[in-house]
């Protein structure tokens, strides 16, 4: 099976596009997020010098990026069907 170069660029730029397109629409998110981690931090550690990571963190961290990432294989599935 032959490759088209012009066809993969096209898809390429394609991906880019869309998680540009969702990467904007989920800092609406992000920013929330930060300022109610921002607050459990100030809360929990207090004014220690050193934060260490803890399970909440990676789990609303991890949370996002799984969100993301499905939002974005949710578009390329949208945008094939054009």
């Amino acid at each position: 099976m032959e490759v088209r170069p012009e066809k993969t660029l096209r898809q390429s730029y394609l991906v880019l596009g869309i998680g540009f397109v969702v990467g904007i629409r989920f800092i609406v998110y992000f920013v929330p997020i930060l300022v109610v981690l921002s607050i459990y931090w100030y809360y929990y550690f207090g004014n220690d010098d050193i934060i260490s990571t803890t399970f909440v963190e990676v789990a609303v961290f991890g949370a996002w990026a799984v969100a993301f990432y499905l939002r974005i294989a949710k578009h390329m599935r949208d945008t094939a069907k054009v």
